[in-house]
């Protein structure tokens, strides 16, 4: 019907040629449309209308007056007595309370099935979206539902305050840890990502793109991380960078590359030089025993911010994949100013990034929540969106653009004006028509300033810092090895610092099958040791600095890697029989 609305506004009743016999068709068309849909068609004043109508088809300004006439009948039944029934249903047994329905006095409330479609808020600044959001926070963790926060105003700090949330996390770029190489998920295609969405937001030719992709992926064979080695960082790409540049017979033009790639990673490392510099992330299994974690982007340029979310927003989408219940909600996203995800590709592959995270989240166990000021910068989401709630608007565009991403019709763009401080236009798939609904205040009820947030982050901090960090689902025996103190010696090894106490013994089963076993291939000793690559990597590399193994590489016809063989030196046969 909406096409035949608006052939009936383009209509020139001026035109001589005008048909104003097919007009007045077209307006019963109209009034019959929506007045069914309302459940109204019956009543006297839908009807008197379209015989008013039919009885004067020539009369433009009559015709025009009844279609709005039952439009406005239309508008206030929603706001009554069949909507009251509808919404009854809709919110019945909820348990994440929104607002209450002003006309009917009825509470808004969604269950966590209706909510976990995703969410859009929109609203101009000042008028409640932010509040909004913190009326959702503290149910949502109150019912075990994990919160991820990126806070444009710093004013999230402030839910540490509500006791549902008092165990939170407050994070920024100076206290988060985010080694953007170190891979969760597929190694070759998030580092193929990693790139590309850098190269995105940060304005990086192609060329350059390809070199540092390729640096990297030599980075990763040279640190062993497909076997469980610790990831390189931003800093040793810099400096593999720089090595490369001052090799003889580098050409000019090669010389010319490197340069413009480092003064990217300059750019990048100014900033996040402190969080980035570290081996591994956080884990998100540690950051997820917390109820919720907020992020604080306020203080990062736009490309940055953009780049800094979709970082994260990767990880989630990577642990989503592996989790075993898909289609429950497990984790929250919550992004105000939503148009930082967007950094300065508005339009593209970055946009088309969010739109397909955003759409498959719900399958993960994830449901976003975005929120903006502007409908446009969503508009693309509007489709994917369980819920939407629209906050007053004032720009004609603006107006236009939240009326048609909520199937609204003229008499609900003539609403959204009207609407207050705290008073949104709410629509949800499973009800046919937005409606007029009044939000909560939130619990929050004083703002924490820097110096206050430090002090209450920082013991959690620290904790953070100090907690062994999960990879491969298995804590790492912290150990470090100083070189031979004397060769004659029984302790040839000195251990400084050890978290477990096995270490040792675990390094003599690996000396032993390598004497035991000649010739065996490093996997082949990790696989009947039982070791983690990781753990079989520490302790080859500590065999090899105490110069108790040497390693012997062996070419393959063809191509693919060398194998590598280890075999034990004569310290190492030493220690082995003094050990035994």
């Amino acid at each position: 019907m909406k096409n035949t609305y608006e052939k009936i506004n383009k209509f020139d009743p001026n035109n001589p040629k005008a048909d104003l016999f097919s007009y007045a068709d077209k307006a019963v068309a109209r009034i019959e449309h929506i007045a069914d849909e309302a459940g109204i068609s019956e009543i006297k004043a839908v009807q008197n209308a379209i015989k008013i109508i039919r009885g004067f088809p020539r009369n433009y300004e009559l015709v025009n007056r009844e279609v709005e006439k039952v439009e406005a009948l239309v508008m206030s039944n929603k706001n009554n007595n069949s909507k009251n029934k509808a919404i009854s249903e809709v919110f019945k047994n909820g348990t994440i309370a929104i607002g209450r329905i002003e006309e009917a006095g009825t509470e808004v409330k969604l269950s966590v099935p209706d909510f976990s479609g995703n969410v859009l808020v929109y609203g101009q600044y000042g008028m409640g979206k932010t509040n909004l959001n913190q009326v959702i926070i503290p149910q949502l963790v109150s019912q075990g539902i994990h919160v991820d926060v990126f806070d444009v105003t710093n004013d999230y700090r402030d839910l540490i305050l509500v006791p549902e949330c008092k165990d939170g996390l407050v994070l920024n770029h100076e206290t988060d840890r985010l080694n953007p190489l170190d891979i969760i998920g597929n190694l070759d295609e998030d580092l193929q990502f990693f790139w590309e969405i850098t190269s995105q937001d940060f304005n990086i030719h192609n060329e350059t793109k390809e070199m540092l992709f390729n640096y990297s992926i030599e980075l990763y064979e040279k640190f062993g991380v497909r076997e469980g080695g610790d990831p390189p960082t931003l800093f040793d790409l810099r400096d593999r960078l720089k090595e490369e540049r001052e090799k003889k017979g580098t050409s000019p033009a090669t010389k010319r590359k490197i340069d413009t790639a480092i003064s990217k990673l300059n750019y990048i490392l100014s900033t996040f030089g402190k969080m980035v510099n570290c081996k591994r992330s956080y884990s998100l299994d540690v950051l997820d025993s917390y109820p919720v974690v907020i992020r604080e982007v306020s203080a990062l340029s736009e490309d940055k911010r953009s780049w800094y979310i979709k970082l994260n927003l990767r990880r989630f989408y990577n642990k989503g994949l592996a989790g075993k219940e898909r289609h429950k909600v497990k984790r929250v996203i919550v992004i105000d100013e939503a148009k930082a995800i967007f950094g300065k590709s508005v339009i593209g592959e970055a946009s088309n990034f969010i739109k397909d995270t955003f759409t498959k989240s719900r399958s993960k166990g994830d449901v976003y929540v975005l929120s903006d000021q502007f409908a446009t910068e969503l508009a693309p989401f509007t489709r994917a969106a369980n819920c939407q709630l629209c906050f007053q608007h004032t720009v004609p565009s603006e107006i236009r653009e939240i009326a048609t991403s909520i199937a609204g019709d003229e008499s609900t763009r003539a609403e959204i004006p009207k609407l207050g401080k705290y008073k949104v236009l709410m629509k949800i798939t499973d009800f046919p028509y937005p409606f007029p609904v009044v939000i909560y205040k939130s619990k929050v009820e004083r703002h924490i300033d820097d110096a206050e947030n430090a002090r209450l982050m920082k013991d959690k901090h620290a904790r953070l810092n100090n907690e062994p960090q999960k990879t491969n689902d298995k804590k790492r025996a912290r150990v470090i090895v100083r070189e031979l103190v004397r060769e004659s010696s029984k302790a040839l090894i000195k251990v400084i610092s050890q978290v477990k106490g096995n270490v040792l013994d675990d390094l003599e089963r690996f000396l032993k099958y390598i004497k035991d076993n000649p010739n065996s291939k490093v996997t082949e000793i990790y696989q009947a040791l039982g070791l983690s690559g990781r753990k079989g990597n520490s302790l080859k590399t500590k065999a090899k600095e105490n110069q108790l193994i040497i390693e012997k590489s062996e070419h393959r016809e063809g191509k693919g890697r060398p194998s590598i063989e280890l075999e034990l030196t004569d310290k190492g046969k030493e220690y082995l029989n003094e050990k035994q």
